[in-house]
């Protein structure tokens, strides 16, 4: 799956095959020849091979690499590590204790598990951050009048500053009553209480 080329001792050069986009044969006779090795990532490689059966198999084989059309002997399907995974990653970064860091004494977001089993939004993750100042069941209320069930939450807070970046979607233009326009809105007069701490 790599070229390796070696210049020296502790010099090499591992090229992945998938990234080969083009190989350039220039001939020189029977002595061999170079070969040009276009990049996907815009490198541009020389090899001077001596001997004209060795550089005719170089050419053809990179040229056959570069172009494999099962994925499943692509790279990483192809990969078996040597060794056992010792650690599980989904158990890495527990998502209450990430959330957690995010949050600061005092703070007017909350860890909700409003959305436990995805029964809220199918789309968000089962634990979010949410306005303090909106109950759960508020915010099932307001997911209920808003496109895919999106309701207000936390993605990203700018630890600097405390600017936060909050996602739902946009109020269902079809709820014609007054109690769906004020939950639908109940999001968003929730997020003014919250403010940008």
């Amino acid at each position: 799956h790599h070229l390796i080329v070696a210049a020296g001792e502790g010099k090499e050069l591992w090229l992945l095959h998938s990234n080969l986009d083009h190989v350039e044969r220039r001939t020189v006779g029977v002595t061999g020849g170079t070969l040009l090795l276009l990049c996907k990532d815009l490198r541009r490689l020389q090899l001077d091979i001596i001997g004209a059966d060795i550089f005719c198999k170089v050419a053809d084989t990179l040229e056959d690499l570069s172009r494999v059309d099962e994925p499943q002997l692509l790279y990483p399907f192809f990969y078996q590590p040597l060794s056992p995974i010792l650690e599980d990653g989904w158990a890495a970064f527990p998502p209450d204790t990430e959330l957690a860091r995010i949050l600061g004494p005092g703070d007017s977001w909350r860890i909700s598990n409003v959305n436990a089993g995805y029964k809220v939004c199918a789309s968000y993750p089962e634990l979010v951050l949410v306005p303090r100042a909106m109950e759960d069941q508020e915010l099932v209320v307001a997911a209920q009048h808003r496109q895919d069930n999106r309701f207000p939450i936390m993605s990203y807070r700018h630890q600097p500053n405390g600017a936060v970046l909050v996602r739902s979607s946009q109020a269902m233009s079809s709820s014609n009553s007054s109690s769906a326009a004020v939950a639908a809105t109940s999001g968003v007069a929730g997020l003014s209480v919250v403010g940008g701490s």
